[in-house]
């Protein structure tokens, strides 16, 4: 039985996973749901796909799954922050049942555990997804780039480094033109090192 599932991705995960798995969790996208002449939307932030996932038509029995590096379910500096960014954007979707976080073998703590949350929380890794992938209906897959990390995490700099040099390979599953999206990447990384390296020069300097 496949489960209706809608999907979002953060390309932050990809700083923690090793750069094969990118390309086999494409090339799978591109199987399973591009195939069927979807395009996988993307975002600059995740709490900007909110909107567009709410007016979705979905059965009850839908699951989000949701690739990132980080749960994003108000953890550690947020805990009773209900304003919609980064950290809190699972509460605002709609009819949320069950909520999955594919998450890095090694990356940050799950939640506080004594914060009771709306939704049923399962804790995955991207093994999960990748062997369960065919039991999925996927419904609709958003992307994001965490433009607000990029000023500050050259492993993500690097990451939209891998995906920019590999995009020819994934341009028929985006809705972005591969010269737009380079052009956001390209962007997003000389900004990143053009701060480290003024950065730098001002701490030799003082």
């Amino acid at each position: 039985m496949n489960r209706n599932v809608i999907l979002t991705v953060d390309i932050d995960f990809w700083t923690c996973v090793r750069k094969p798995k990118l390309e086999e969790f494409f090339m799978l996208l591109k199987k399973i749901y591009c195939s069927e002449g979807n395009k996988i939307q993307m975002f600059s932030e995740h709490h900007d796909m909110v909107s567009t996932i709410n007016e979705i038509k979905k059965p009850d029995d839908y699951v989000l799954i949701n690739i990132d590096a980080h749960d994003d379910l108000n953890n550690k500096y947020f805990m009773y922050d209900t304003t919609l960014h980064c950290s809190t954007w699972p509460f605002h979707i709609n009819n949320l049942k069950e909520y999955i976080w594919i998450r890095p073998q090694k990356g940050e703590a799950l939640r506080d555990p004594r914060k009771k949350l709306p939704f049923e929380l399962k804790e995955r890794t991207i093994s999960y997804f990748l062997k369960n992938c065919n039991n999925f209906k996927i419904l609709w897959c958003g992307a994001c780039l965490s433009e607000d990390y990029i000023t500050d995490d050259l492993d993500l700099c690097d990451s939209l480094s891998f995906i920019y040099q590999n995009l020819e390979a994934y341009n028929s599953i985006f809705n972005t033109s591969t010269y737009e999206l380079k052009l956001k990447i390209s962007n997003d990384i000389l900004y990143q090192i053009g701060k480290n390296y003024f950065y730098s020069k001002y701490m030799s300097e003082n």
